[in-house]
Formats: C-alpha cells, sequence, structure tokens
C-alpha cells in the first residue's frame, strides 16, 4: 500500500529483543514489548498523519 499509494517503501519496526529466541523451539514474547511495539506504531501513525502529502512528493520522482 505505501509503495503504490505514497511511492514509497515499506518499513519494519522489530520490537523483540535477543533472549526472545525469535522462532526458536523456546521461542516467547514479554507483553511489555508488545506494550511498546502498540505505543510505537499509534505514535508512528500520528507523527505521520501530520505530514503534508507534498512531503512525499521526492519518493515518487514528481510534484504533488
Amino acid at each position: 500500500m505505501f509503495k503504490r499509494i505514497l511511492g514509497i517503501d515499506t518499513m519494519l519496526f522489530s520490537f523483540s529483543t535477543s533472549d526472545e529466541d525469535f522462532h526458536g523451539p523456546n521461542e516467547f514474547f514479554r507483553v511489555q514489548s508488545l506494550r511498546d511495539g502498540l505505543a510505537a506504531w499509534t505514535r508512528y501513525w500520528e507523527i505521520l498523519g501530520t505530514q503534508e502529502t507534498g512531503l512525499y512528493a521526492p519518493f515518487r520522482g514528481g510534484g504533488e
């Protein structure tokens, strides 16, 4: 969706820590990491929602 509509690449946030053995047989995920991730994504969308659409024109290869 980002690439198609905004012309920008997708980004990934990771909130797991190295000791959580991501995709290992003893994998786990701390509830606090989930809370931190949800808070970060919420803040990300709040900030992104305040940006002027012209800000993304350089990524689209043209003007708005």
